[in-house]
């Protein structure tokens, strides 16, 4: 109905001096439909945000500032522009995501997925996928752990990226082909964050112990 994630209608009211009715969606979206004809009043959802408990990252575009896209538990992805106060498109994933990472040029979103929570496990928990910024389109998904990723972090040539997961290692692969490079173990405790020096020749990463 007129877009919504998940088209469960929560509230309706109808203004009948203007002929226009708001409905309230199970996905906190709110949209306006012109009563005469059904037609959407807007382009998209009035009003619209992440639906499940967490929004659990965030990444700001590396040269457009105002733009961001954010992931959460209710496995939808969603790039926003934050000066003009509008959501310019979202996509469903199958497993909640966790973290997110624009690539250097801006062109590519990666995310890693996962619940980390025990006995509440994604289906697939520990993967990672790679999308197009431009439409959110899937251009590549793999999984080498079943354990959540915490981070997700390109270095700053955009040749590899790195994931940080909740079994103790961290991840690294080639940017181009998805290769793997490395598995960097050591931990203790989950791997929580991480970081590429500027030469891109050192990761620097902390856990929870």
């Amino acid at each position: 109905i007129l877009g919504a994630v998940e088209p469960v209608c929560y509230s309706v009211c109808w203004d009948l001096l203007t002929s226009k009715i708001l409905l309230g969606f199970k996905t906190c979206e709110i949209y306006e439909m012109d009563a005469t004809d059904g037609r959407n009043v807007h382009r998209g959802a009035a009003v619209n945000a992440n639906f499940a408990p967490r929004v659990c990252g965030v990444a700001r575009h590396p040269a457009n500032p105002s733009i961001f896209c954010c992931v959460g538990d209710d496995r939808s992805v969603r790039v926003y522009d934050s000066e003009n106060h509008v959501q310019l498109r979202v996509s469903m994933l199958d497993t909640m995501g966790h973290c997110c990472e624009y690539s250097p040029d801006g062109t590519l979103i990666l995310i890693g997925m996962g619940s980390g929570i025990e006995g509440k496990e994604e289906r697939k928990e520990g993967a990672y996928c790679v999308l197009n910024e431009e439409d959110l389109t899937l251009l590549h998904e793999s999984r080498d752990t079943k354990h959540m990723i915490t981070e997700a972090k390109y270095s700053p040539d955009g040749a590899m990226f790195a994931l940080a997961s909740s079994d103790g290692s961290i991840y690294v692969y080639n940017a181009k082909d998805y290769a793997a490079r490395a598995r960097c173990r050591g931990h203790t405790g989950k791997v929580i964050h991480l970081d590429w020096s500027n030469d891109a020749q050192y990761l620097a990463s902390n856990c929870t112990n």
